[in-house]
């Protein structure tokens, strides 16, 4: 959700730049802005994908959901390698390090325990 925000706000020319992509602009330039518009509204899926497999928002595209928790899953836990040791801005570093770290651990804690859940909870006959 905090992504889709902050891409969102980027794209609507806020000062945020240096919190994403190496924080190679503070604010972005025109010839980025579609490319933070598009970011919004992937993150924005993600996070309808993450509602729906959580139960909370009825989607009907359980297969398409589950691909999309897999595939954010994989994405972040790459990312926080990046975040944390690879980009060259301070304040990426400090803020999308720890919430991608945390995001990772709430993705695999909840791909692991819903189908934990769904093995424990089948019925036998």
């Amino acid at each position: 959700m905090v992504s889709c925000l902050v891409q969102l706000l980027i794209a609507l020319g806020f000062p945020l730049g240096e919190f994403v992509l190496g924080g190679e602009y503070i604010v972005a330039p025109s010839s980025k802005i579609m490319i933070h518009l598009i970011f919004s509204v992937v993150w924005g899926i993600v996070v309808a994908s993450y509602l729906s497999y959580g139960g909370i928002l009825p989607l009907k595209t359980k297969k398409l959901t589950q691909l999309i928790i897999w595939l954010n899953t994989l994405f972040v836990s790459y990312a926080i390698i990046w975040n944390f040791f690879l980009t060259t801005s301070i304040k990426e570093t400090l803020l999308m390090g720890p919430l991608t770290l945390i995001t990772a651990v709430y993705s695999w804690a909840l791909i692991f325990l819903k189908s934990e859940r769904s093995l424990c909870f089948k019925k036998s006959y």
